[in-house]
């Protein structure tokens, strides 16, 4: 009990962004390793890409308890304790 599955160091602005990251490996990259080249192009948007859909399952960890309470005032260095 008192344990969560990820600590979120929300504190640090540079690290709100990783879960998010973890996701994109698979879901935007994984089905178009091309996808930067794409997007610099202008053949591919951000917002039409499945970031939208890995973003919103961050949102979904958040919402099912995943990450400890109060984690956008967690410190990086409390979150990797």
């Amino acid at each position: 009990m008192g344990k969560v599955a990820f600590a979120y160091p929300a504190q640090a602005l540079w690290a709100v962004h990783l879960p998010a990251f973890a996701l994109t490996s698979t879901l935007v990259y994984g089905q178009d390793p091309g996808f930067s080249e794409a997007q610099a192009d202008g053949r591919a948007t951000f917002s039409e890409s499945k970031w939208s859909e890995a973003l919103g399952k961050v949102l979904e960890m958040r919402d099912r308890g995943c990450f400890q309470q109060g984690f956008l005032g967690t410190p990086i260095e409390q979150a990797a304790d």
